[in-house]
């Protein structure tokens, strides 16, 4: 069972409520309001509800934790839209399930090495712009009207099936400034016996009759088992937690960071319930991508937030306006964008080439003095097969505008990033003698 809701509302002349098909084919019916129609209660109206099996009330400080809806028809009289959970990462990333951004199957069953049993097959991604994000601890009256930020662009791994792959990124219109933002843990995997929270909008079991109007957490959950062996190496599994309407919710490690997302589950409920989660970890490459385009840096678990002047604001500190060595490292942003997009087509990561990188650092310099790209190439190669590409004349600093020149490149269709014959990439800068702009090298092999 996948841990999504659909919700239809209709608007009447006196009242209003929500038909709630759930994936799992049971019917609720809560409350709606319109400002062109009666406030007069529905003859059913919704009751609040913990949407996490156990939860409580999350406070202001989960606020990262977002409600994320996806439009699927509307009229004047009535909107229908699907319902899910997601979490700010950076304020125009939400990390989220791939099921909540894309069509598929309402039930998945894998094997314990992570390939398809049956169901679980996902089309391609909606239309960014009928995905919108909620902020906040209280359900919006109408989520297609009252929204904070709809999608921009949809990242995935560009995997047709839920069963190991059950992750997404949306990439918003509109920066989310005014709410908290979560770490994640992208180098460490999650383990046996691990304290997490679960945060989300869910429903309270199978037969609850509504959405709940706050949104709820539950701490103190044990992590049961985690991949590889009895289950896909990329997800991890708790007992009664999460229910319906969850899914793309996190798992809070004891620091505060994403763990993982809600993908699916059988029972919300007993002590035969379990709750799989997908590992963020496996997917850096396409997390880092998303942060890429959100034009944010990685904020890593236990560390202090890169991009905010404090670590609860959402809004991102000022970079310095000139400098041509950044306090980043440089050939691993250069390897790390790369890679982010080549994970959104399913193409394997390139290795970072370390022993050529002074070479092709040196290539640079000689380009940029002569001004003539590709001067040197293939000298770096030595004798070996590959490519070359380069960005050329691009503003200072580097580290701002190198995403950028990669990110046009990738639009434009480059050879040398979406082959899937070379295995590893070097990179390497120039300044100019002005220190105003730089060439940036990168040889494939």
């Amino acid at each position: 069972m996948l841990r999504r809701s659909r919700i239809k509302c209709i608007h009447m002349k006196t009242h209003t409520r929500f038909f709630l098909p759930l994936v799992l084919s049971s019917l609720a019916f809560v409350a709606c309001s319109s400002a062109t129609e009666s406030d007069e209660p529905s003859e059913n109206p919704g009751e609040a509800i913990s949407p996490i099996i156990g939860g409580t009330a999350s406070d202001a400080s989960q606020n990262s934790v977002v409600l994320l809806t996806h439009t699927t028809s509307q009229t004047s009289t009535s909107y229908s839209y699907d319902s899910c959970t997601g979490i700010l990462l950076a304020p125009k990333l939400v990390l989220t399930a791939h099921h909540c951004v894309a069509p598929a199957d309402s039930s998945v069953s894998c094997y314990s090495d992570g390939t398809p049993a049956g169901g679980g097959n996902v089309g391609a991604s909606y239309s960014p712009s009928t995905l919108y994000v909620h902020t906040g601890q209280t359900m919006p009256a109408n989520p297609t009207t009252s929204y904070n930020a709809r999608g921009a662009q949809v990242l995935t791994d560009g995997s047709t099936n839920l069963c190991n792959h059950d992750i997404a990124l949306i990439v918003l219109d509109t920066a989310i400034t005014n709410m908290p933002i979560s770490p994640v843990r992208l180098d460490s995997d999650v383990k046996v016996g691990e304290s997490v929270t679960a945060v989300g909008w869910g429903l309270t079991s199978q037969g609850a009759s509504s959405l709940p109007s706050v949104r709820q957490e539950r701490t103190g959950l044990t992590v049961l088992a985690v991949g590889p062996g009895s289950m896909p190496p990329n997800e991890f599994e708790l007992g009664e937690s999460v229910c319906s309407g969850d899914s793309g919710g996190p798992a809070f490690s004891a620091a505060n960071a994403v763990l993982g997302v809600v993908s699916r589950g059988g029972a919300c409920q007993g002590s035969s319930a379990r709750q799989i989660y997908t590992k963020l970890s496996p997917f850096k490459s396409l997390i880092l991508s998303g942060y890429q385009l959100a034009g944010a840096q990685p904020w890593y678990e236990n560390n202090s937030n890169p991009n905010l002047s404090s670590p609860d604001a959402g809004t991102p500190s000022t970079p310095p306006a000139s400098s041509g060595t950044p306090a980043v490292d440089l050939q691993q942003l250069c390897v790390d964008t790369i890679n982010g997009y080549r994970a959104t087509r399913g193409l394997p990561a390139l290795a970072r080439w370390t022993s050529a990188e002074s070479c092709v650092t040196k290539a640079a310099s000689t380009d940029i003095a002569k001004n003539i790209p590709h001067s040197t190439f293939p000298e770096c190669l030595g004798g070996g097969g590959g490519t070359q590409s380069e960005c050329t004349g691009w503003p200072m600093p580097i580290d701002q505008s190198i995403t950028k020149c990669l990110a046009q490149m990738w639009a434009g269709g480059s050879a040398a990033m979406t082959s899937s014959k070379y295995t590893k990439v070097a990179c390497g800068y120039a300044a100019s003698a002005d220190e105003k702009t730089y060439w940036a090298t990168q040889d494939f092999q």
